[in-house]
């Protein structure tokens, strides 16, 4: 149960509003080792060569079996245009349904939020998907904003 410190790829612009996308992929069979060790690595090299996104973060569970993802893209026409978060030459090493997010929650935010905690995130998550397990207990304090 890790995040990975928020990776800022470009800098927001002042006064203008952007896409916060929060998705939770999950995956059923039992999963080798080498598999859940390069994740991390496969899907940040993917992240980083994503068109529109300003920066992400990746929260892993291992022993949940799942992750999530949450990213921040310029337009909702970037998000779309991103797909599948696993690198196409990687799905064939993914366990099935590892590449199809259990869900996914988008809303916007202005430049003064950016970027997003994970906080904020699991607390959208929990009011649109109640009753769905987010990892509260392993989040690390929130962030003051000035």
């Amino acid at each position: 149960m890790s995040a990975l410190r928020w990776q800022s790829l470009q800098l927001p612009d002042l006064d203008r509003e952007y896409m916060v996308a929060l998705s939770q992929y999950t995956w059923s069979t039992h999963v080798a080792t080498p598999w859940r060790l390069s994740l991390r690595r496969h899907l940040q090299a993917h992240l980083r060569a994503a068109h529109g996104l300003l920066g992400y973060s990746i929260w892993t569970e291992l022993r949940r079996k799942r992750f999530y993802i949450l990213a921040v893209w310029d337009s909702e026409q970037a998000l779309i245009n991103f797909g599948d978060p696993i690198p196409q030459p990687f799905i064939g090493l993914a366990p099935r349904g590892a590449n199809t997010p259990a869900w996914t929650i988008s809303w916007r935010i202005t430049s003064e939020l950016y970027p997003p905690t994970w906080h904020d995130a699991f607390a959208k998550a929990t009011v649109e998907f109640p009753g769905k397990l987010v990892p509260w207990v392993d989040l690390p304090p929130p962030v003051v904003r000035k």
